[in-house]
């Protein structure tokens, strides 16, 4: 870059083909900047600047007092450009003290030093930086923005009523303006109904579109974009960069790290870093996608639901407590509070809620959901899905046949999907299965379990627990035949038959007799068992046909009684 110096007394200076600083000094000076991005300053007196090819600069940086320019008038009237005639100059860079700055009709950048001072862009896409001093800021005509990015302190400016405070905006009035730069710290950015440009830059910064399709650049920083008042629920992706509904019609989002909603119900997605997602008011739905997420449901009283619809593999999130959190998956590192909801994977989940009503949504996968406390809805979706009682402070009664529950945990549950249940570790629990194959756990307690059609799995726990049967069709004969995993004669076990008409051909509801090992007689009602490769198969004959109408598989070789029945 070449530095042409003149004289205090009257020069002509021309500039070279590349990009020049000329200064006048004193004196009615003519400087010509031909080719390049030239900066000219004129000094004192009446002088011409010519700028020539490229983007050129009329700079008055070290007037001695304001100066008013007017690129439209081509005219300099105060200070040092008192006199000044204007060609080809794109841009103006104003004095310490202040100035009046106006543009033309081309886009172009006014720059005002220090002082109060007046900058109006005319026509065009103008760029204008008041910097220090209580400014006025006037973009006129065309897509303006005002531009604080020599401040190092935070700033706050609102273009829906054309304030600012903090740093070099502090006293700052700005008119007509679209766009914003922020400082290097951390701002706050308002715009206003229409389109709007919003720049972080540095710092944590916290940006708020309005309405109108805007784009919002965090810039470097942990940056956060606030929907708070929008007029309707908003839907913003973070990963694809993209808003709808509400304040975010339209909206691009880059380089943003955190979202707030509005005070209905709003879709936030996050993307592959750490985001904190706010719900605000209304019924959300927060999804923040790979990173350790932070996910608050907000305080306006809606059910919220944090999701992990699209994470690769299962998930393991809870609610309890005074802050939820997760690990696995996308779930790995995430934290949440205020949250009623919890959507899963396409994988294995274990999902579980507070002692309020919840939703758990376990999707594809093999699910493990626990509702805790609350009339929740637990939906297994598709897989082999369980429902979780163990640490229920009382007795459950849950019927997979209907989808209903109650007592301790279990009261008001509904549960849709649900293919397996696991009793409380410390009461006496019954566990009814549906017409599939149903794998029923009762853990502690004296329970009664009784799993329906379909090729069940009946394992009692702790206890004295009863393995109910009601109808002959409750388990096949052979390879789907129910299997009692754990039946124990010393905890009292027994397999209640009584439910079942052990002879089809008389009149009445006939008890079984039991044959221990024999073979079948001929008579309907009889009821044997034999072991067969370390297992003791029970089975009866309901219409003498000497042929097993149901067999009842345990899970070790024991040596049954009769007292081991209800018959």
């Amino acid at each position: 870059m070449a530095i042409i110096p003149g004289t205090p007394g009257n020069d002509i200076l021309d500039g070279t083909e590349g990009d020049d600083i000329i200064a006048g000094l004193a004196g009615d000076d003519t400087l010509s900047g031909l080719d390049g991005n030239d900066v000219l300053r004129g000094g004192a007196g009446a002088d011409h600047l010519a700028g020539g090819a490229g983007r050129d600069i009329a700079s008055y940086f070290d007037a001695s007092a304001g100066v008013w320019v007017d690129l439209s008038a081509s005219q300099g009237y105060a200070g040092d450009a008192a006199g000044d005639i204007l060609s080809g100059i794109e841009d103006i860079n104003g004095s310490g003290f202040a100035d009046v700055l106006v543009g033309d009709a081309a886009a172009n950048r006014l720059q005002g030093g220090n002082g109060n001072d007046i900058l109006a862009g005319g026509a065009g896409n103008d760029v204008l930086a008041g910097e220090a001093g209580a400014d006025r800021l006037m973009g006129d005509a065309g897509n303006d923005t005002a531009d604080y990015s020599a401040s190092n302190l935070a700033i706050i400016v609102d273009l829906s009523n054309g304030t600012a405070l903090g740093g070099v905006a502090a006293g700052d009035v700005l008119i007509g303006i679209e766009n914003l730069a922020g400082s290097q710290a951390g701002d706050r950015l308002t715009g206003n109904a229409v389109a709007n440009v919003l720049q972080g830059l540095n710092g944590a910064d916290i940006l708020v579109g309005g309405g109108g399709a805007d784009r919002l650049d965090g810039g470097a920083g942990e940056d956060t974009v606030i929907y708070l008042a929008s007029a309707s629920g908003v839907t913003v992706n973070l990963a694809a960069g993209t808003g709808s509904g509400g304040d975010a019609q339209g909206d691009i989002l880059v380089s943003i790290e955190n979202l707030t909603g509005s005070q209905f119900n709003d879709t936030l997605v996050g993307d592959a870093g750490d985001n904190d997602l706010f719900g605000e008011g209304g019924d959300d739905v927060l999804r923040g996608g790979a990173g350790g997420d932070y996910f608050h449901g907000g305080y306006g009283g809606g059910i919220d639901t944090v999701s992990y619809f699209t994470s690769a593999v299962g998930v393991w999130v809870t609610l309890a407590g005074s802050t939820g959190y997760g690990e696995g998956g996308d779930a790995e590192g995430d934290y949440m509070t205020e949250i009623d909801n919890l959507s899963g994977s396409q994988g294995n989940d274990t999902l579980i809620g507070h002692f309020g009503t919840n939703t758990l949504q376990g999707w594809a996968g093999d699910d493990v959901l626990r509702g805790e406390g609350g009339a929740d809805r637990l939906d297994g979706g598709a897989g082999n899905d369980t429902v979780s009682y163990f640490d229920s402070i009382g007795a459950v009664t849950v019927d997979l046949s209907t989808g209903t529950a109650t007592g301790g945990h279990a009261d008001g549950n509904v549960l849709i999907s649900i293919e397996n249940l696991a009793g409380s570790d410390s009461y006496g629990d019954s566990l009814t299965g549906n017409a599939g194959a149903n794998a029923l756990d009762g853990l502690g307690g004296d329970d009664t379990l009784r799993g329906g059609g379909g090729k069940d799995t009946l394992t009692g726990g702790a206890g004295g627990d009863v393995f109910a049967y009601g109808a002959v069709g409750d388990s096949a004969v052979g390879a789907n035949a129910d299997v009692i995993a754990d039946f124990s004669q010393a905890q009292g076990d027994r397999i209640d038959l009584s439910g079942i008409d052990a002879d089809t051909g008389a009149a009445g509801d006939q008890a079984f007799t039991f044959i221990g090992s024999g073979l079948y007689t001929h008579h309907a009602g009889e009821l044997r068992f034999a072991v067969v490769g370390g297992q003791s198969i029970v089975a009866g004959d309901v219409n003498g046909d000497g042929q097993s109408d149901f067999h009842i598989v345990l899970g070790s070789a024991v040596t049954l009684q009769a007292g081991d029945f209800v018959l």
